[in-house]
């Protein structure tokens, strides 16, 4: 099989895997199991761990956040035993920038853009789920802890000041993508080794991740994010958009 062909098979798969994986409805699933209710009836409508939380209490809605995760972390990891174990070769994209996982960067890194686009609009719940905060966060947990620390400071700094998790998301998510950048800007101009291993667990290594791949997944991830933003953003401009209550 011609090469690029193998290749863009392979990228559509590790999409395709990606999405079913975001599309499982967890919050729906919780909600139902245990309130019996669906959480995009009530509330923001969608199927996030804020609006979960609101309706049901802190332990509902940060179960769905952890699980919401995994859903991204789970294909990712998936992908990568595939690559590395199964022989799989990917050697069009395995080039391209900074390696992650050693090959194979695009492919895995298109893996949580699907699952974002699952968890968005599953296909398992009538294409109405979240708002892509909890997939962004794993999939940022599992490529680059730097970026993470320094978005999720920027995350609680926000919160703290405006007590608003839809503003303060979208800080976050943008500070992360603006870093990827950052990074690999970094990474192709100096000598600065940004490929750091931070933590080994044998089969998954966690990364300082500072590649094209990256950048442009994290960008992608966050154009999305503040998409299924627009009606807090328009509530913000209107002054009436939700204040948690539970922060000082």
């Amino acid at each position: 099989m011609d090469i690029i062909l193998y290749n863009i098979i392979a990228c559509l798969a590790s999409l395709i895997l990606g999405y079913f994986f975001g599309s499982i409805p967890v919050g729906v699933i919780l909600c139902r199991l245990f309130r019996g209710e669906d959480p995009r009836e009530n509330g923001s409508q969608n199927s996030g761990g804020t609006n979960v939380g609101r309706l049901y209490g802190k332990k509902l809605g940060a179960a769905t956040i952890v699980l919401d995760a995994i859903k991204t972390i789970l294909p990712m990891i998936l992908v990568w035993v595939l690559l590395n174990f199964a022989g799989i070769k990917v050697a069009f994209v395995k080039n391209l920038g900074a390696e992650m996982f050693h090959n194979g960067a695009l492919v895995i890194m298109l893996t949580p853009l699907g699952a974002t686009l699952g968890h968005c609009w599953p296909v398992f719940a009538g294409f109405r789920g979240g708002k892509a905060v909890a997939s962004y966060a794993g999939f940022a947990l599992l490529t680059n802890w730097l970026t993470l620390i320094l978005g999720f400071l920027s995350f609680g700094i926000t919160l703290k000041k405006t007590k608003y998790v839809s503003l303060s998301s979208m800080v976050g998510s943008t500070v992360v993508a603006v870093l990827s950048w950052v990074l690999y800007i970094l990474a192709i101009t100096t000598s600065l080794n940004v490929n750091i291993t931070f933590v080994g667990f044998g089969v998954v290594e966690l990364w300082a991740v500072a590649n094209l791949e990256f950048a442009i997944i994290s960008t992608l991830m966050t154009g999305i994010l503040i998409f299924r933003h627009r009606n807090n953003i328009r509530k913000l401009a209107a002054g009436n958009e939700n204040k948690i209550k539970w922060m000082k």
